[in-house]
């Protein structure tokens, strides 16, 4: 956590944040568990409230960490003195505090798959990175099969995604709105999450094992206001 200390991005602290949560597995109802037992073990470690990496990790914990355990952090992190506080990067502060810039996703014709687009910004001008987080479910299973979320320029858009895709019949693209996030996505966020790494792989844009899926569902629930935690 003291690496964290002088990063100024809050993308890149909840990247490192969701890609340490990952590496524990924490879906499914074993690794869900031992998701929880983790957070609750941080939080209630003596040193958590009293040394900057302990309150830095309280920050990701509250951002980031099991729902059941978000509370006690962010307890933690009011608890603790106004030295040690001032002490925090400013990162702290922005944690999940982000808007959707754009929203778009590609159906199939047959309405067995949807690919989203959500591009996102921090609430505050330059608090972190734009970024975009691309989610591929297969609706006949109700299953997330690729979820991803990568920064991106300031200027970027989606009107790229958009023209390539004027006029197609098959896949159809359509701009989504924030509020139609979950009804899109969300039944196969909440049956995949139920499902461990093994039974039901999800891959990022490359192929390979996603390592985002922390923050890739936390960013749906930050701007939809939904539950997507089973």
């Amino acid at each position: 956590m003291l690496k964290l200390v002088d990063v100024t991005d809050a993308f890149v602290v909840e990247g490192v944040g969701t890609y340490l949560f990952d590496v524990l597995d924490v879906r499914g109802p074993v690794p869900d568990q031992a998701f929880e037992r983790f957070c609750r073990e941080a939080v209630e470690d003596p040193r958590a409230g009293v040394s900057l990496p302990g309150l830095a990790s309280m920050a990701l914990i509250a951002d980031l960490g099991h729902p059941a355990v978000r509370a006690r952090a962010r307890a933690v992190l009011e608890a603790a003195s106004d030295e040690l506080s001032a002490e925090l990067p400013s990162w702290r502060r922005h944690l999940g505090l982000v808007h959707v810039v754009e929203a778009g996703s590609l159906r199939t014709l047959d309405g067995r798959e949807t690919i989203a687009h959500v591009l996102l910004d921090y609430d505050e001008p330059d608090a972190g990175s734009r970024h975009l987080l691309t989610i591929a479910v297969e609706h006949g299973e109700h299953r997330v099969h690729l979820l991803d979320v990568r920064g991106r320029g300031s200027e970027d858009s989606l009107a790229p995604v958009a023209e390539a895709y004027h006029g197609s019949e098959d896949p159809v693209w359509t701009w989504q709105d924030a509020v139609d996030l979950d009804a899109l996505v969300g039944e196969a966020v909440r049956a995949t999450s139920q499902r461990s790494v093994a039974a039901w792989p999800v891959s990022d844009v490359e192929g390979a094992p996603t390592s985002a899926w922390t923050l890739g569902v936390r960013r749906l629930e930050h701007v939809t206001g939904a539950d997507l935690h089973v």
